[in-house]
């Protein structure tokens, strides 16, 4: 069974960047794309993600307040911050405030297979092409 994920970010070269590289991960399949919170809110409504890659900064809802309206709306859906401000208070407080992980857009490609691995343990997640240092 695939990780069922939506991809929230108001960057369209962004988004597009990410669907290409979920489609190299293992049993994860891109569900939707949203551009901003509101967008977000909805499509989880319809779609009842298993996962969510959330950005921080975003017009409208900004990413700490769509996590919290998503929580309640779908408490078993997973929320990883995926965001370039990686500063310690950042992580810190996105943790804090309830994600699941958080991720540095500039470590992307390294740190997002080992976070989809730590999230969903009963699934591969893992690059299809090629293993990650972990996956030895």
């Amino acid at each position: 069974m695939k990780i069922r994920t939506l991809i929230v970010d108001d960057s369209p070269l962004f988004r597009e960047s990410i669907s290409e590289f979920l489609d190299d991960l293992a049993d994860v399949e891109r569900v939707g794309v949203a551009p901003d919170g509101n967008a977000a809110l909805e499509m989880i409504r319809a779609c009842r993600p298993d996962l969510v890659l959330l950005d921080l900064q975003m017009p409208g809802l900004n990413g700490m307040e769509t996590m919290e309206r998503l929580r309640p709306l779908s408490p078993e859906t997973r929320v990883v911050i995926l965001t370039g401000h990686d500063q310690a208070s950042v992580r810190s407080e996105c943790l804090g405030r309830g994600a699941d992980d958080f991720v540095s857009k500039n470590y992307m490609r390294e740190e997002l297979p080992a976070a989809v691995r730590r999230l969903f343990p009963g699934r591969k997640g893992g690059r299809t092409m090629e293993s990650t240092p972990g996956d030895r």
